[in-house]
């Protein structure tokens, strides 16, 4: 998968650099982020841990800053990860936003962004997505999506503090996409830039 900028009227995702440290610190250090998440960003050394383990990852992975348009602030970060492509499928996670965009459009705007990118330009037939079963607030945004439940894989990872949690399995395929993409136009009166 080629790595780029995606971009819309309200948001851009554009990759992860080590100078968004202190923007990421920033935005991410509020406890109710990384409640049910495997990386907790309390300091500028955790953000800079962050952006170190995903440059690290960046031959298999996309790290992307979210960024707001109007303040150019980094809100948060996403990713492509498990990307495959003899199979031609990607798992879509690690995301999380400040709390000030919690219930708003721009969770939604920036899986249109990476919905459209996979299927649209990179040609994928899966992305996968996957929640702790406890964070019923993810879970419940994913199936905003209108993105298929498959199952739970029980006992799935260990976390940080100690506890073994259930994973919920959602997915979008290529033959979902025109009603996801819809679904979403209307849910966000999507424009392009």
């Amino acid at each position: 998968m080629e790595f780029s900028q995606l971009d819309d009227d309200v948001v851009y995702l554009r990759p992860l650099v080590m100078e968004d440290a202190e923007a990421l610190f920033e935005a991410g250090n509020h406890a109710e982020i990384w409640t049910y998440t495997a990386h907790t960003i309390q300091s500028l050394k955790d953000a800079e841990a962050y952006i170190e383990d995903a440059l690290h990852k960046s031959k298999t992975e996309q790290t992307y800053a979210i960024v707001d348009r109007q303040s150019n602030r980094v809100i948060g970060s996403t990713r492509f990860y498990q990307i495959d492509t003899k199979n031609r499928a990607a798992t879509l996670g690690y995301t999380w936003l400040n709390p000030a965009y919690f219930g708003t459009s721009v969770n939604k705007r920036c899986k249109y962004l990476l919905f459209q990118y996979a299927f649209e330009k990179e040609g994928l037939e899966r992305i996968q997505i996957v929640a702790d079963e406890r964070n019923t607030r993810s879970c419940r945004a994913i199936e905003g999506l209108l993105a298929t439940k498959e199952g739970v894989l029980r006992k799935h990872i260990i976390c940080k503090d100690g506890y073994i949690r259930n994973s919920v399995v959602y997915s979008v395929i290529r033959e979902d996409w025109p009603r996801v993409k819809a679904h979403l136009e209307q849910a966000i009166g999507y424009k392009t830039v």
